[in-house]
């Protein structure tokens, strides 16, 4: 089924895109280093943050509208972007201005254990493999996100993985979305770490549109589960939804499957015995008992 209201992310894209100048970090070292920046840290008077080469947080860097420093994009074009235990934030206020996070062309997003993504205002979102062109950069090759244990997402609005992975692994935390959830037909939602019946929820508003399109995967990595344990991978959901064309599925033990229910409200996952091949036969025993009997 169809969403019965899509967003368009391209135009939100396109509305957010910067217009003006970057600073570039293109070395490896800290992130809140002014001097590892071309033209300082990342601002709204300096332009989007540009990480072409592996950044790593020493303190938290907290930008706001109208804040200290004032909000801005920051962009992971082929880079390494490592938060530490450190906070990002991203806070445009009501004002619709360029505070977005787009990962892409084999960037990559580690947010580490105690690390925390804070990311809420009138136009905050995150974008993983998402476009052709940011302010002049084309970053639009795949990206990866990992939210590691012990880490967390706190978004106000929402993220789309067109093209790349946004790893949840359990025992991260996810704060809600309002606006959008999609993973694209190249785009993989990743839950690993599943075990004991644990798996970070990605938890939505009941207007927040939910869309796997078409070729899009869920990757479940599971870590010990058992027969029985039910896992819930998104609640909340208050529209009609797709589901994913592609489920991958590793890391159970012989004899158990996994088995995938998009329910109206949510998806979960329960832990299952495979059918035996004894089983088998005596279901094909019986059919064949049952033609017979016609």
């Amino acid at each position: 089924m169809n969403p019965t209201h899509k967003l368009s992310i391209y135009a939100l894209i396109a509305l957010s895109s910067p217009a003006f100048a970057a600073t570039f970090f293109t070395g490896t070292g800290d992130f809140n280093d002014a001097g590892n920046w071309d033209s300082g840290l990342p601002t709204n008077d300096n332009g989007p943050g540009v990480v072409q080469g592996t950044a790593t947080m020493s303190a938290n860097y907290l930008m706001a509208n109208n804040g200290s420093p004032s909000v801005t994009d920051i962009i992971v074009d082929g880079g390494t972007l490592n938060t530490s235990t450190f906070e990002l934030q991203l806070r445009s206020g009501a004002v619709a201005r360029t505070s977005d996070l787009y990962i892409g062309n084999n960037g990559t997003l580690n947010v580490d254990s105690g690390g925390l993504i804070d990311m809420a205002g009138a136009a905050v979102y995150l974008f993983v493999g998402s476009t052709a062109n940011v302010g002049g950069f084309d970053i639009s090759g795949a990206g990866t996100v990992n939210f590691f244990s012990g880490s967390t997402y706190a978004v106000q609005k929402g993220f789309s993985v067109l093209d790349g992975t946004v790893n949840f692994e359990t025992g991260s935390t996810f704060n809600g979305a309002q606006d959008f959830v999609v993973v694209g037909a190249d785009g993989i939602l990743q839950f690993s770490g599943l075990t004991g019946g644990n798996a970070t929820t990605v938890t939505v508003s009941a207007g927040t549109n939910v869309d796997f399109q078409a070729g899009s995967t869920l990757d479940l990595s599971f870590s010990g589960a058992t027969q029985g344990e039910t896992y819930t991978l998104v609640s909340g959901i208050g529209v009609s939804y797709n589901n994913f064309t592609n489920v991958n599925v590793s890391g159970l033990d012989p004899g158990l499957t996994a088995q995938l229910n998009y329910n109206a409200d949510s998806i979960t996952v329960d832990i299952i015995p495979e059918p035996s091949s004894t089983s088998l036969l005596g279901l094909a025993g019986l059919a064949l008992i049952m033609r017979r009997r016609k």
